[in-house]
């Protein structure tokens, strides 16, 4: 498991139903019942779900199918069932100036609660353009803002991505470098969750070395992309 410089992200589309959904309509329908039982939060909205990707000259291409989130739970939930597919999704790798990285734990209720990780969460509609394109840079910054207040205005974007690939699943990360210190970043943060009725994260941190990293219960790719940021 790596971490990989991509130059571009060209993710698009397909607007045609997304056969595991179909396949599987029945146990979609029971698993959505029972975790609207332990989390009546959750929302059916629509996500997508990669067909088929490939990274070719640092430029990862891929097709997506729209999917609604409970068939996706469900795909996620069983153990990936039709190991053709993929997630993609977002993250919002946030530097300070003085070299920290910005981490916050999920509040419970969330896929990856009591987990320490970067902001960014699942594409959606809103990050489909013109052509079926999605944005994944803008999905990052919008994640970013909804999750910890930091506007992509305030920021600078490196060019380019980060791509964390685990088994089925594809973190793509857009680097922000802040001109704030790690200490008025953490502030920042903290005066936006403290003013949110139902915050997605809690617990922000910077941190300055990998050694900090064996702190802390991390995601999978969020420790990928730590190490491979902290050791730039």
């Amino acid at each position: 498991m790596s971490v990989r410089e991509l130059l571009d992200c060209k993710l698009v589309v397909a607007e045609r139903s997304w056969p595991f959904a179909v396949e599987h309509a029945e146990a979609i329908a029971r698993n959505w019942a029972d975790a609207r039982l332990r989390n009546p939060k959750m929302f059916n909205g629509d996500v997508f779900v990669l067909d088929h990707w490939s990274v070719v000259d640092d430029v990862l291409s891929g097709v997506s199918l729209p999917a609604k989130f409970a068939a996706y739970l469900y795909w996620r939930d069983a153990g990936n069932l039709g190991a053709r597919y993929s997630e993609a999704f977002t993250t919002a790798v946030v530097v300070s100036r003085d070299g920290g990285l910005l981490l916050a734990r999920s509040v419970a209720g969330t896929l990856n609660e009591g987990l320490f990780g970067a902001p960014g969460g699942l594409i959606d509609a809103r990050d489909v353009g013109a052509g079926g394109r999605i944005d994944v840079a803008g999905a990052a910054a919008r994640e970013l803002q909804e999750e910890t207040g930091l506007r992509l205005s305030e920021l600078e974007h490196r060019s380019g991505f980060l791509l964390a690939h685990i088994g089925a699943y594809l973190a793509i990360a857009s680097v922000f470098k802040s001109a704030l210190s790690g200490d008025r970043l953490l502030a920042r943060v903290h005066d936006h969750l403290k003013a949110q009725d139902e915050p997605e994260l809690e617990a922000p941190r910077v941190v300055y070395d990998r050694t900090e990293l064996g702190q802390l219960a991390l995601t999978p790719f969020s420790h990928l992309l730590a190490r491979h940021v902290l050791g730039m």
